[in-house]
């Protein structure tokens, strides 16, 4: 079906987006990128649905079955792909109403908290998984938090509660390999834009301390550590102001060197 030609019935819509909901994380790559999430971005983002179903559509993926699904499990399992891809429809409706202004104060300042509660609670770091496609769930949350971020209901004073949950993301065992540090940089950029200070930054910086003493974990932690520092680095060199923070990141390095 090309949604860009066809034309919905009534009611044919609501059926189609939750049957797409059901399948959000369904495990093939194909049916769950190519097919449906990429189905909700033309949807959402071309005005297909209306604004009763784009909010039945946030306050779903918002929910303990989609966006918090099984997050507690440490066990590594499926689920990740539900609570992923939530995290990248909610990403989507919160960057077009960036700009339409048509959900409530609200119900925006509640999907600012849960993108921030969900890095914060992710325990499932995984990148690229075989023969089931991309998981990225740090990924993926780091574009939902950007995205909050950039809305023009994130207050800068909130800043204070995206920090730790940025912490919590880089000081973790798995060591990561797809790109999770650039799309983590990201939320630093778009904190940068919204306002942070450089002191506020540099003071972040200095307490992104590794406390084990089990040798192999803190050799993975520090390998997240100092790739997220690089590119931290490399994103500060176009903001002089925040000469403070560079420096901090330079200190870092020379004392672990």
């Amino acid at each position: 079906m090309d949604i860009d030609t066809y034309r919905f019935s009534d009611g044919q819509l609501d059926s189609l987006l939750e049957e797409m909901l059901e399948n959000i994380g369904h495990t093939d790559p194909e049916i769950r990128d190519d097919l449906i999430y990429n189905s909700f971005v033309k949807l959402i983002l071309k005005d297909y649905v209306t604004k009763e179903q784009t909010i039945y559509i946030l306050q779903k993926c918002m929910s303990e079955q989609y966006l918090f699904f099984n997050i507690e499990d440490k066990t590594i399992g499926d689920s990740v792909f539900t609570r992923s891809f939530s995290a990248l429809v909610i990403a989507t409706i919160l960057y077009k109403d960036a700009t339409t202004r048509n959900l409530s104060s609200e119900l925006v300042l509640q999907a600012i908290h849960v993108g921030i509660e969900y890095l914060l609670l992710e325990q499932d770091y995984r990148g690229y998984v075989k023969e089931k496609g991309w998981a990225h769930s740090i990924g993926h949350g780091s574009d939902l938090l950007a995205t909050c971020v950039l809305h023009p209901e994130f207050d800068v004073n909130q800043t204070k509660a995206c920090l730790p949950a940025i912490r919590t993301c880089v000081l973790v065992e798995y060591p990561y390999i797809d790109e999770e540090d650039e799309r983590l940089i990201q939320v630093m950029e778009a904190l940068i834009k919204k306002g942070m200070k450089d002191i506020e930054l540099r003071n972040w910086i200095e307490d992104l301390e590794v406390e084990l003493h089990l040798s192999h974990k803190r050799y993975r932690i520090e390998w997240n550590v100092k790739l997220f520092c690089y590119s931290l680095y490399i994103a500060l060199l176009k903001h002089r102001e925040f000469s403070a923070s560079r420096q901090a990141i330079l200190d870092k390095y020379q004392q672990n060197n």
